[in-house]
């Protein structure tokens, strides 16, 4: 339904085209002259028949419609009364109930401030709430949005939680304290579409300490709206923002939504109590519509009433009446419609082949077998550049011909031929001329400029990338391909020169993708002004650039090239007002060491340059055959990890820890062990590198996880076993709930399991580790920080993060009894772990002399292979010991 403002009746519109023509804008003022000219021209003799005929015509149509306006308007003034009626009765009585339930929360509101949370809302309910099915539930709910009672014997205190309706969140504000009539909304304890009703509660003190809520349901409160004999009018209550909270008719089908009313003066205003009765109605060019705005609250009652309601009456007479008029104007129309016809054909007939050349936006050029232009239009003449109609003749048939010999032949074909012609200011002309068997050639010429410049702006977008105005993969391919063809026949060298951005996603990230396409602009910028006029240079997409170099002489011309290139791209640059500053990395590769062909200069120049990105960055590599084994080798070990974890075939060794007065042994580190079936024992650092490059660490974390935890569920209770996690399950939100299930699942108790975490995930995103952690702690898992000292050590790390424990990094231990400041750091690590209550473990005691050194420094816990390497599960649990002094035997110390 879309009603709009319209001040006129329906049967105006039977005088619109005679009232409104001369009242129009400028369209209707050469309308208008338009008009003027085709009377004057080619209607002037027909001019005394045409006024008898428009005359009587005129007086029959006029005698119509002055019938139909008075039977309009009676049909009109009956129904806005029958509006008027129907709109104040559904506001007193709207009004009432409204009133109603007001009062009945203003009453518990007062009941509750008296009693308090004391307040039995089914006591009072039974005395003071009337039992209908409007109404669908009364509830509380307290300071924080629960629900706390509730006339609904299925709602449990504490389930439902209403802190984001906006119902609840409007008497937040204690400015006010009046009643608010929600939107109608599906309630969370019914399901039902309802409309809340809502006051404030407060306490003793005043202090906010909830709301009181009434659910009337919007399908029964709609039956109010729709019952009755109203006519078929529809009746609706919309609130001040305009949505329908329930009605009848079309009203009732679209509660929850706006009405699509314009309605006059914005929105709907709300009556004050002391304010008579305000009806206001209004047409649209639908219908009739009144409202009223009820007293006391934000609602309006809207009555809309349809033309075809209104005027169903109406319709049958204007039906009769009109049918009268027609056939009289039929009778008039026929006596002079035969000799009029005959002679306004011929008037049109003289003018159809100008008007339809005219009107074209082609040009159109006929010339007969004598050279006489015989026909021509308006458009032909601007496209040849002659100035108007009445030039030579010879002038018009050579300007054609040079066009015609100016350009150059797209088509050629028995019945026509095309030409396409460059002019000078730039036009392009397309002349399709067709020689016809008397002797006559039709000359069509058509300005394709758009279409042409549009043709070339394709081609471009074809081969070059769009951002940076650089080519892109397609033309890269075409001209490497041709580079390598004349470098076989001239015996040259290319080089392939892959470049890519280093930081350059952290770049994306923090500043956005806007900064960041205008760094690839500034990019290619400074690529095309280092590198020389005969090279070339793409963008492969992202922050890849690749650079082809034609006119190497050796692979030292890629490597003067890079160098450059790497210097200038690490200055730092300002882009809308933020420095940024990245590197490169640059992989080499040279035509013919490196490959024959395209395809294998590409590979092995990624391959160059995943080399100078894992060997620090900003540098460049030149690609050698050992890098490509390397990579294969790589490859096949990240299958072959693969497949190890989904077989579980890796295995988990125990090293044992011990305390460092008596040596007794306190508990075990789990270690990831890798027995490949052919290579043997692969190095813990090799696969562990591989795993964090592929993504596999977490997998592989969570599979020494269950196996540490497995393993030591069946050791004594005062043992406990300490694993190591990565950055990536510590930036995983479901890291916690993963620790969880595998303790559950194992048996072990949460206090005997200590995760050791490296000092460098205190680089990343903390936020998010610092979350894992504290959710790991609420578990009972202990924390330990690893290879203290040697990362990014920092002292406000201990009291940030909530680590149990410090391991000294090796090297300390290790060098402590030839190094004073290794010395000296060690006993400062003791003495601050004593202080502020943090265990500390030395790692790496190999030798006896070690070992002393740590006990007379009164390290709490060691760890080294003087006292034990790490061993199978099975050999672990044969040396549990219940308690004593414990050395691992030489016949354990396994690999």
């Amino acid at each position: 339904m879309d009603l709009t403002m319209n001040g006129d009746g329906p049967a105006d519109a039977l005088s619109r085209t005679a009232s409104l023509a001369p009242h129009r804008d400028a369209r209707g003022s050469v309308l208008t002259h338009g008009m003027r000219a085709f009377l004057s021209e080619r209607l002037r003799p027909l001019l005394p028949e045409l006024m008898a005929i428009f005359g009587l015509l005129g007086l029959i149509w006029a005698s119509t419609i002055l019938i139909l306006q008075r039977e309009y308007s009676s049909e009109k003034a009956e129904a806005s009364g029958v509006t008027l009626a129907l709109t104040k009765a559904y506001t007193e009585t709207t009004e009432r109930i409204v009133g109603e339930i007001d009062q009945m929360l203003l009453a518990l509101q007062s009941n509750y401030l008296h009693d308090g949370d004391a307040f039995d809302l089914d006591q009072w309910a039974k005395t003071h709430v009337r039992g209908d099915e409007m109404r669908v539930q009364l509830a509380l709910h307290d300071k924080n949005g629960f629900v706390t009672q509730s006339t609904m014997r299925r709602v449990i205190p504490g389930s439902i939680n209403v802190s984001d309706r906006p119902h609840f969140t409007y008497h937040l504000d204690p400015s006010h304290d009046d009643l608010f009539i929600s939107d109608p909304v599906v309630g969370r304890t019914t399901g039902q579409q309802t409309i809340q009703f809502t006051r404030k509660l407060v306490d003793a003190s005043g202090d906010f300490s909830g709301m009181v809520l009434l659910s009337l349901s919007c399908s029964e409160l709609s039956l109010f709206y729709g019952a009755g004999d109203t006519g078929q009018a529809s009746v609706g209550l919309i609130n001040k923002s305009g949505v329908i909270l329930a009605g009848g008719g079309l009203f009732g089908q679209r509660i929850g939504s706006k009405p699509d009313l314009a309605i006059p003066g914005g929105p709907m205003p709300t009556r004050p109590a002391t304010a008579p009765s305000h009806l206001t109605t209004w047409d649209t060019t639908e219908g009739l519509v009144t409202y009223s705005p009820v007293r006391h609250f934000p609602l309006t009652v809207i009555v809309f009433k349809s033309d075809s309601e209104i005027f169903a009456g109406y319709d049958e007479t204007f039906r009769h009446v009109v049918w009268v008029g027609i056939m009289a104007s039929m009778m008039v129309i026929v006596v002079g419609a035969f000799w009029l016809t005959q002679r306004f054909q011929a008037i049109v007939s003289s003018h159809a082949l100008n008007a339809t050349l005219a009107g074209i936006d082609q040009g159109i050029l006929m010339i007969d077998s004598h050279d006489n232009v015989s026909v021509s239009n308006q458009r032909a003449l601007v496209l040849l550049h002659l100035r108007r109609k009445g030039d030579p003749i010879p002038t018009t048939i050579d300007a054609v011909n040079r066009i015609v010999a100016a350009g150059t032949t797209v088509l050629e074909h028995r019945d026509h031929r095309v030409v396409e012609t460059v002019m000078e200011d730039g036009q392009v002309l397309e002349v399709r001329t067709t020689p016809l068997k008397n002797g006559t050639t039709i000359h069509t010429l058509t300005d394709i400029t758009v279409r042409h410049l549009a043709e070339e702006r394709i081609r471009y977008l074809a081969h070059h990338d769009v951002l940076t105005g650089l080519p892109n993969r397609t033309q890269l391919d075409q001209t490497l391909s041709v580079a390598l063809e004349r470098a076989r026949l001239n015996g040259t060298r290319v080089c392939v020169a892959f470049v890519d951005l280093d930081g350059f996603k952290d770049v994306n990230d923090t500043l956005g993708h806007l900064l960041g396409d205008s760094l690839l602009v500034h990019v290619a910028q400074v690529i095309r002004s280092t590198i020389d006029p005969e090279d070339f240079v793409a963008r492969m997409g992202g922050d890849e650039f690749v650079i082809i170099r034609t006119c190497a002489h050796d692979a030292d011309n890629g490597s003067d090239l890079a160098r450059v290139l790497i210097g200038r791209m690490g200055e730092a640059v300002r882009i809308e007002g933020h420095e940024v500053r990245v590197s490169a990395s640059i992989g080499i590769a040279v035509f013919p060491d490196s490959g024959t062909d395209g395809g294998t200069l590409f590979k092995n120049a990624d391959i160059a340059l995943y080399r100078a990105k894992t060997e620090g960055r900003s540098t460049y590599r030149i690609f050698e055959p050992w890098m490509d084994e390397k990579l294969q080798r790589r490859a096949m070990l990240e299958e072959d990890l693969r497949k190890a974890l989904d077989a579980g075939t890796l295995q988990v060794h125990f090293q044992p820890q011990f305390e460092g007065k008596n040596l007794g042994l306190v508990g075990f580190e789990a270690l990831a062990r890798w027995d490949h079936p052919k290579r043997g024992f692969i190095n813990p650092e090799s696969f562990v590198s591989v795993a964090e490059e592929c993504g596999l660490i977490t997998q592989l974390g969570a599979f020494v996880l269950e196996r540490a935890c497995a393993e030591a569920s069946r050791w004594p209770s005062e043992c406990y076993v300490a694993v190591n996690v990565s950055v990536m399950q510590l930036l995983d939100t479901r890291f916690s709930e993963v620790v969880r299930e595998i303790l559950e699942r194992t048996g072990l108790p949460s206090h005997r399991l200590e995760l050791e975490v490296t000092e460098s995930v205190m680089a990343g995103k903390s936020a998010q580790i610092l979350a894992s952690m504290t959710a790991l702690r609420r578990l009972g898992v202990g924390l330990t920080l690893d290879d203290f000292g040697t990362g990014y050590s920092s002292l406000g790390n201990l009291l940030r993060f909530p680590f149990d424990k410090v391991k000294i990094d090796k090297s300390f231990v290790q060098r402590q009894h030839e190094d004073p400041g290794a010395r000296a750091i060690m006993e400062a690590i003791l003495a601050m772990g004593r202080h502020i209550g943090l265990q500390v473990v030395a790692e790496g005691a190999e030798t006896e002399e070690q070992l002393a050194m740590l006990q007379r420094q009164g390290c709490p816990i060691i760890q080294g292979y003087i006292l034990g390497k790490p061993l199978a599960g099975h050999l672990a649990a044969l040396l549990m010991q219940p308690s004593g002094t414990y050395r691992v035997e030489p016949e354990f110390m396994g690999v």
